[in-house]
Formats: structure tokens, C-alpha cells, sequence
């Protein structure tokens, strides 16, 4: 590659990685952002070649869907772990004919790479960290996209199990969600320690 085009990737790159840092911001003041997942989020922003573009820490999701998944929408969510009683109101207070969906989701993540280089890197933490679900993609002649998830969900179509378990349930989903976590975590500390000479130093007010 020419010194030419070298420099003007790096610009575009600074320029991209900037814009999307400061959307990631508009959305943390808009309260848009997991709380959970902001310590990582920060962490991989301070690698030069990284910027996070979408995140979610994992959650407890009440689908409503007729037929199709596009005609589908969130009647409610937790990021955190809701009590029996609030589930079960949540769920008795539901008056739309379309069918509930009871799902339990792991994290989920997506970062721009600046270069291959970099995403084959960042591929090899993530498989050191454990995960099993990790690709990557480019989007752009020297840039690329990596998305990395959790594992451990539940999926189960409440009008076909009228008298559900909820003690059974909630224990279950509290079991996933806090698993959830111990990995997003663990991913936290193989990237810090993979990367520790590499990392600019934290903002001031930044975990």
C-alpha cells in the first residue's frame, strides 16, 4: 500500500473512530447504554486500532409476535434480574392478542477494527476469553467489523406453556444472566492484560 493511501485511511479511520465515540457519548447522556457493559465498552475504546459501534449487556426480553418476527415488538425488558412478583404481573397485565415470547439473551458486541491485522487480533482474545461466537466481517476496503455474543439463552412461547414454573424460571434466567456477566467480565481481563501496552490511558471519570 502507498505511503499515500496509508495516510489517508489513517485519517479516515481517526475520523470514523471519532464520530462514533462521540454518538457512543450522546447515547450514554441519553441513558441508552447498559450500565454493565460501559466499563468494557471504555476499555476497548482506549486501543487505538478499536471503537465499539453497538453493545448490549445481555437481558430478560418479552416478545410480542403474531406471525412474523417483523411484525414484532418489545413489551418489556430488564438488563438486570427482575423479581418473580414483577415477571409475573408484567406478564398477567399483557392484553395484546399477539403471542408472548419469554427470552433470556447473552451480550452482545460489535467493534470496528481499523485494519485485518488488527480484528485477526482481537478475534484471537476473544478465543482465548472462551467465546464461541465470534466473526468477523470487513466493511470497508481496510476496515472490519467483529461481532462477539454471549451464550446461554431461553426461548419459549408462553401461550404453549399456560402454567409455567416461575420459580423455575426466574432461577433459571438469574443462573444465565449472572453467567453472562462472569464472561463479559472475564473478556474484560484477557483484553486488558492482551493489550496492556497498547492502550492510551483512561479519560478522567472513565472506569
Amino acid at each position: 500500500m502507498s505511503s499515500v493511501s496509508e495516510k489517508t485511511n489513517e485519517r479516515s479511520w481517526i475520523m470514523f473512530k471519532e464520530s462514533t465515540l462521540n454518538s457512543l457519548e450522546e447515547a450514554k447522556a441519553d441513558g441508552l447504554v447498559d450500565e454493565p457493559i460501559i466499563p468494557l465498552l471504555s476499555l476497548i475504546n482506549r486501543h487505538p486500532n478499536y471503537v465499539t459501534t453497538s453493545s448490549c449487556s445481555g437481558r430478560l426480553l418479552l416478545l410480542a409476535i403474531k406471525e412474523h418476527k417483523k411484525d414484532a415488538y418489545m413489551y418489556k425488558r430488564w438488563h438486570d434480574i427482575p423479581s418473580l412478583e414483577e415477571v409475573k404481573k408484567t406478564v398477567e397485565n399483557y392484553d395484546d392478542e399477539k403471542a408472548l415470547w419469554y427470552k433470556v439473551e447473552p451480550f452482545i458486541l460489535h467493534v470496528a477494527a481499523k485494519d485485518i491485522e488488527s480484528a485477526m487480533k482481537f478475534a484471537k482474545v476473544c478465543k482465548a476469553a472462551g467465546l464461541k461466537r465470534f466473526g468477523i466481517q470487513p466493511i470497508r476496503t481496510s476496515r472490519f467489523l467483529i461481532e462477539l455474543q454471549g451464550t446461554g439463552r431461553v426461548e419459549i412461547p408462553l401461550e404453549s406453556c399456560p402454567a409455567p414454573n416461575w420459580q423455575e424460571l426466574i432461577s433459571t434466567t438469574e443462573r444465565l444472566m449472572k453467567k453472562n456477566w462472569e464472561r463479559m467480565n472475564h473478556f474484560y481481563d484477557v483484553f486488558a492484560e492482551t493489550f496492556k501496552e497498547e492502550l492510551l490511558p483512561a479519560s478522567p471519570g472513565v472506569e
